[in-house]
């Protein structure tokens, strides 16, 4: 996937809010499902034991990212696409695949806390090199979490049967992985730039009153998946809605013979 054309950035950015934003209802209930999900994570961590606590918060956030990343990129990839996003068809399609969901999950949530507690522990150092070796760490933080973004989207695309496995069958979660990294990479100014355009939105709700619980997980399942579904066209694996903002474009009297 890799000699793929850049996404519209503009498009993009019009797909994924106007998307989001002509199903506010479905987003709010994709956020307040994360910020639910996340507390309850939170709080079995917090009434374990003090020596089991970490493990199960671990194993308790892997749970609730599993079910809340497939379920909110499946309903606002196919929301997109203009079909139905049911949470029962989303469930369902989620207890087929709930393996890979869990794999994908703890590869996120691993690869997140690793890198986190890379940073950390560079910061609370006082060597000559801690400056640099936290900022790494903090710019590769930033960069799996980007990528983090196009895996669940293309995960559904798999499961969709979307993109396929050059011998037969769907991809497994490594091979999301992978194509996440390398659209990343060769699309880092769009990604970045998509990336400062939600937080804006973040951060201005933040301030604003209404909060990041309301539009937060929603709002980025909406992103992520129109910027990946922006890539999945230009590969030719999908076929885009018309955007109702583009022209029309007219193509003039048909000939005789196509009357």
């Amino acid at each position: 996937m890799s000699d793929l054309a850049p996404a519209s950035l503009r498009r993009t950015l019009r797909r994924g809010f106007g998307g989001w934003w002509d199903r506010l209802g479905l987003g709010v209930a994709l956020s307040l499902a994360g910020s639910v999900a996340a507390a309850g994570a939170l709080g079995v961590a917090a009434v374990t034991p003090g020596r089991f606590r970490l493990p199960v918060l671990v194993a308790a956030l892997t749970l609730a990212w599993a079910v809340f990343g497939f379920v909110s990129a499946r309903m606002a990839f196919h929301a997109l696409l203009q079909q139905e996003a049911s949470w029962i068809e989303s469930l369902r399609a989620l207890r087929v695949c709930a393996i890979r969901a869990l794999r994908l999950s703890a590869c996120q949530v691993g690869g997140s806390g690793l890198l986190a507690l890379g940073a950390l522990f560079y910061a609370t150092r006082g060597w000559s090199v801690s400056v640099p070796l936290t900022a790494l760490c903090a710019l590769m933080l930033a960069h799996w979490l980007a990528q983090c973004g196009y895996q669940w989207p293309l995960l559904i695309a798999a499961e969709d049967g979307l993109i396929q496995r050059p011998e037969g069958g769907r991809p497994r979660v490594r091979a999301a992985v992978r194509n996440a990294f390398v659209l990343g990479v060769t699309q880092r100014p769009e990604l970045a730039l998509v990336q400062a355009a939600t937080a804006l939105v973040l951060v201005v709700s933040v301030a604003s009153g209404v909060g990041i619980v309301l539009i937060g997980p929603g709002l980025a399942a909406f992103v992520a998946s129109a910027l990946t579904l922006e890539r999945l066209a230009s590969a030719g694996l999908v076929t885009l809605p018309p955007d109702p903002s583009e022209p029309v474009r007219d193509a003039g009297w048909p000939s005789g013979r196509d009357r």
